[in-house]
This record gives C-alpha cells, structure tokens and sequence, in this order.
C-alpha cells in the first residue's frame, strides 16, 4: 500500500502559502492630465503600491502629468521619459508624502509645495535602497512657492544616485517666514552597518 497522505500534506500546506505580490507596470496613454485620472493609464487604474509606473512609454506625444494630491502616494518604481513630465504638488497644509522604489528619469520632474499653505512639509523620498538616476535629458526642478508660514520641501534620495541632467532649487521670494528646500542622500543600510 502507497502512502499518499504526505504528498497531500505538502501539496496542500503549499497552496496555503500566499502568492509573492508582483508589481505591475501602468504606462501613462500620452497627453496632458491629472494622475488620478484612471481613463489616462493603460490598465484602466490608477497607480498603487506595487505598480511600477511609465510616462509615457514612447508614445508619440508630449505628456505632462500633474500629480496634486492631499493624500500620500506610493508607487514601486517612476520612469519619465525624454520629453515627457510630472509635477507633484502637495494640495493641502500639513505633512505629506510621495514615496517610490525607484525613480529613472530622462523628462521633467516638479516638486512644489502648496501655494499659499500654513506649516507645511513636502517629501519626495525613494524608498530603503532603492535607486535614483537623472538622466542627462533629465530636469529635476524643486520649487518652494508662496506661502504664509514655514514651508519645507524634502528631497530625499538613497546613496549612489546619480545626476547627470540638471537639478534646479527656486524659491518664491514672497514666502514670508522662514521656508527650506532640502536635498538628503541617505546612505544604504551597508554604509549605516559600517559607520
């Protein structure tokens, strides 16, 4: 008589495992719009957690891509291609928080705080040991706006990026009280084990 039960045993402690969450990729169909528009990305959703987000995939249009959000937003990875652009800005007071893996970039990226805002902080950040390269086509333009009170723009990226494009800090000479863009390489946790 064969023993079967153990075979089972295994088969079915292997289908209780949960799947590895891959990530998908949404690509930005082309032209100008909010990136809370679902209708503007390729899978028909709105990008999360585990997406890793193209604009604009070579399509034969230029793309400009705002990214306006009260809430925090949080992608895998972020390419923007040659050509093509995304504006984050920050729609409230308050803390916010754009989070990525990974940012390549070849286009436009703008980061801004909110125009007329009370105490508020903005950070773009590429998560743990993720990466970030600016390409040499690439403009990475960091801009503090008008605003009432402390206003603080983080930029916050992982040790070994690389800037070959142009990084670009301005400040809206009318903001009245004591506002900072600030620019942070965070080392790896390699580098954080050694020191």
């Amino acid at each position: 008589m064969r023993h079967t039960a153990a075979p089972l045993a295994i088969a079915a402690a292997i289908a209780l495992v949960p799947a590895i969450a891959k990530s998908d990729t949404a690509t930005w169909i082309g032209g100008t719009g909010n990136w809370t528009d679902a209708t503007k990305w390729d899978t028909g959703d709105v990008p999360g957690l585990t997406t890793n987000v193209v604009i604009d995939g070579d399509e034969n249009v230029a793309s400009v891509v705002t990214l306006a959000s009260a809430e925090a937003v949080a992608v895998e990875a972020l390419t923007i291609d040659e050509g093509d652009s995304l504006s984050i800005r920050k729609t409230n007071n308050g803390s916010q928080n754009f989070n990525f893996a990974y940012i390549d970039n070849a286009g436009a990226l703008t980061m801004a705080s909110h125009a007329n805002g009370n105490a508020q902080t903005t950070t773009v950040k590429v998560n743990g040991d993720g990466s970030f390269w600016n390409k040499e086509s690439g403009m990475i333009t960091i801009s503090g706006v008008a605003a009432r009170n402390r206003t603080v723009i983080n930029f916050v990226i992982p040790s070994g990026s690389r800037n070959d494009g142009k990084i670009t800090l301005t400040q809206d000479s009318s903001d009245r009280n004591n506002s900072s863009i600030r620019i942070e390489k965070k080392r790896s946790a390699d580098e954080q084990r050694r020191n």
